[in-house]
């Protein structure tokens, strides 16, 4: 018996850009809309700290007792618990966010694993199924800040489309103490410095190596509310239906 496989048309986009630019706000829009999905790499870091060998190579980098802290987990049906080492990322944090050079090393770790999972999800979502799906397109959303940095928009043959969202340092570091309290300002002004600014972040993502082959769209949101970015936001959502019409 012959099986006829159907392939929903998916439109893979990924949005970058430093800490406090705005990707929040604008992903919390995306999701009121219908036929979006966003993956958040960040949540995709959370469990690649997890994975023994990453936690294994973390504790012989920076020291166990810098960077973990004990945790009570199920060890048994019986409901027993154990104690195990887990990685404390506000430790991890205090570590490589003052220090270049460690931020390195934790990257060397972190990035390639994360990449991986992206590229499964993207297959996972667009392989063929047996059962006939939605025909209208998936917009794919891998929201991911460092997806420059970490050359993912290069390594990773996924991209449709790339946004890059901007905020000035001023907005930045005022949402970052916003929703990050024990921070002081001086902490927050050298979070935005550790990564690459706007203006490096927008050559790069234009570089014809990708813009000759994906949409770069570069969104400034300087905004103090999800209301006064909505007309901006409308007009993004617009132009991208119709780049995928």
């Amino acid at each position: 018996m012959t099986h006829i496989e159907y392939k929903r048309k998916v439109r893979t986009i990924g949005i970058c850009g430093g800490i406090g630019s705005g990707k929040t706000t604008l992903c919390e829009l995306l999701r009121n809309l219908k036929n979006v999905e966003i993956i958040n790499a960040d949540s995709i870091g959370h469990h690649v700290l997890k994975e023994p060998k990453t936690i294994t190579k973390l504790c012989e980098l920076f020291g166990e007792q810098n960077i973990t802290t004990t945790n009570e987990v199920k060890v048994n049906e019986s409901e027993e618990l154990g104690i195990t080492k887990v990685i404390d990322r506000v430790k991890l944090g205090n570590i490589v966010f003052s220090d270049k050079k460690k931020m390195e090393q934790l990257n060397q770790v972190m990035w390639p694993r994360i990449g991986d999972e992206m590229v499964s999800i993207w297959k996972e979502k667009t392989k063929p199924s047996q059962t006939k799906e939605e025909e209208s397109t998936l917009f794919l959303f891998f929201e991911a800040a460092v997806l420059l940095e970490a050359q993912w928009h290069l390594q990773l043959n996924i991209w449709d489309e790339l946004w890059v969202v901007c905020a000035d340092k001023v907005k930045a570091c005022a949402r970052i103490l916003k929703r990050n309290s024990h921070l002081s300002a001086e902490q927050a002004s050298a979070r935005i410095d550790a990564q690459m600014d706007n203006e490096k972040r927008i050559a790069t993502a234009q570089d014809k190596k990708i813009s000759s082959k994906v949409h770069i769209e570069v969104i400034w949101n300087n905004f103090d509310t999800i209301k006064e970015f909505q007309d901006v936001f409308n007009d993004i959502i617009e132009k991208m239906q119709k780049r995928a019409a």
